[in-house]
């Protein structure tokens, strides 16, 4: 019953969100198609800092109902530089389904025809013609959001090619653990981490910026996990000429993936901050990874 209504609930959201947006404007912008923004990375040594609905809405100061982030002027200074930059070797994501959502679920597709016709002088003002041009922020979303999953195999394939015989720094939250307990980084030369508080890392951000420069070489791939901070750090690392990918909720669309699941259910073991009902059980990290521990 419950997935009955739901599947109600979101056909009357499709409905209503696809009227409003006949009457509304999608940005005029071009988004780099998912093998572009992987060969950027991977063969160019691009950097990627991504921007969704949260840093949107932290950049303009409304976003009151995070759990892992406080929202702050700070943060919003910071994250409206990063999104602004013009930085060589640096690529600034958001999602594709701004301005296309063919082929999403139709959960997906309401929650971003609501966010666009919700948010339309927040758009305007983010999308002013300055930049024409954008990677897509949602190569970190290959599964979830998907309506056939047919693909998925190929679109991680994709991303996991990225850190192909790559040393990694990761740099995420202590309850993440990404690519713990799964095939993910199997392909990646070495790992070493730096663990960060899953809560309100901003706070920490010098001190984690810091740590960071001092533990990433000019070979290493530094992969971001956390949150609205890592949109910054990987700004910050890049202006410092090493590599940084914001990598998002990879991770746990793969735990998805491989378990079939259709909707953002708990993963043991991992912190899934879109479900309520997720608990914080720390995922087993290996100790000689484990550089640094902030907070």
């Amino acid at each position: 019953m419950p997935s009955i209504t739901n599947a109600l609930i979101n056909s009357v959201r499709y409905v209503a969100y696809s009227c409003a947006l006949a009457l509304c404007k999608r940005p005029h912008i071009t988004i780099l198609p998912d093998e572009e923004t992987t060969r950027l990375i991977r063969e160019e040594g691009y950097s990627l800092t991504r921007f969704g609905d949260g840093e949107f809405q932290w950049m303009a100061g409304r976003s009151k109902v995070s759990g892992f982030q406080q929202s702050s002027e700070q943060l919003s200074i910071a994250l409206r530089e990063a999104y602004r930059t013009k930085l060589d070797k640096l690529l600034v994501g958001v999602p594709r389904a701004l301005v296309n959502d063919k082929g999403y679920t139709l959960q997906a597709k309401a929650f971003w025809r609501g966010f666009v016709s919700r948010n339309q002088d927040l758009l305007r003002a983010l999308f002013d013609g300055t930049r024409t041009e954008y990677a897509n922020a949602s190569i970190t979303r290959p599964y979830i959001d998907y309506s056939s999953k047919e693909d998925a195999t190929h679109r991680f394939e994709l991303v996991k090619s990225i850190w192909a015989s790559r040393d990694l720094l990761i740099i995420e939250g202590s309850s993440t653990g990404f690519g713990v307990g799964n095939d993910l980084l199997d392909n990646a030369a070495s790992i070493k981490r730096l663990e960060c508080p899953p809560v309100n890392a901003f706070a920490c951000y010098h001190e984690i910026l810091a740590t960071a420069l001092k533990h990433a070489h000019s070979t290493t791939l530094v992969l971001l996990c956390l949150g609205p901070a890592a949109s910054v750090l990987a700004y910050d690392l890049a202006k410092e000429g090493l590599q940084a990918v914001d990598i998002g909720h990879l991770d746990l669309e793969y735990e998805w993936f491989l378990r079939g699941y259709n909707t953002k259910d708990p993963v043991p073991g991992k912190h899934v901050n879109e479900n309520k009902d997720s608990h914080i059980e720390r995922t087993t990290v290996p100790e000689h990874e484990i550089i640094a521990i902030i907070g």
